[in-house]
C-alpha cells in the first residue's frame, strides 16, 4: 500500500521542509513507526533494517510525505490518503507548483538541456519533470546523473491536485 500525506507551509526552506518532516511524522505515528531516519551515501533517508520506505517533497506551499509498505490500514484521518494496492520496495515522490511563469519558450530550454525534447504544453514539461525527480528518489541518485535516463521500466502515478486555490503537479514513482 501506498499512504500519501499532505501538510501547508509558507514558501521558505526552512517551513518547507518542518512540513516535510510533519507530513513524514504524521504518517509515522499512524504505523508506529519510531525508528531513526538515516541517509544513504547520496542522501536518500531511509529506516534502517525496515520494510516501510517513503519519500518526501516540497514546493510552494505544500509539503508531502508518501509512504509504502505491506501494511494495510483503514481508519486514516481525512489528511491521509492510500492511493495504490501495491505492497513493498522503494518509492520516490516529486510534487512541484505550477509555474508562475507559464512561458512554454523558457520551459523548452530547460527541457532541451535536460531531456533532449520539447514539450507542446507548461503541464507536459512539470509533469516529465516531476516523473523524472519521482524516479530519482525511487533510486536514490541524483537528478544530474539520471535526467536521460530511461524511466518506462517503472509504475507512476501522476496527477493534478489543488491546493488553498493553488495548482500542483504530483508523480510517484514505485
Amino acid at each position: 500500500m501506498i499512504y500519501i500525506a499532505f501538510e501547508k507551509c509558507e514558501n521558505t526552506p526552512a517551513s518547507q521542509h518542518e512540513a516535510g518532516v510533519s507530513a513524514r511524522n504524521k504518517l509515522f505515528s499512524q504505523f508506529g513507526i519510531n525508528d531513526i531516519v538515516k541517509k544513504n551515501e547520496n542522501g536518500k533517508p531511509y529506516i534502517d533494517n525496515s520494510d516501510y520506505h517513503f519519500s518526501v517533497s516540497h514546493s510552494g506551499n505544500m509539503a508531502v510525505c508518501a509512504l509504502r509498505c505491506k501494511e494495510e490500514k483503514y481508519d486514516l484521518p481525512d489528511e491521509i490518503f492510500t492511493i495504490f494496492e501495491d505492497s513493498e520496495g522503494e518509492i520516490g515522490i516529486d510534487i512541484q507548483d505550477f509555474p508562475s511563469v507559464n512561458d512554454l519558450e523558457k520551459l523548452n530550454r530547460i527541457s532541451v538541456r535536460y531531456f533532449d525534447k520539447t514539450f507542446d504544453e507548461a503541464d507536459d514539461f512539470i509533469y516529465h519533470w516531476t516523473k523524472t525527480e519521482a524516479y530519482c528518489k525511487y533510486i536514490g541518485s541524483a537528478l544530474a546523473d539520471v535526467f536521460k535516463a530511461e524511466t518506462s521500466d517503472k509504475s507512476f502515478f501522476c496527477g493534478t491536485i489543488e491546493f488553498h486555490n493553488a495548482k500542483y503537479i504530483m508523480s510517484v514513482c514505485y
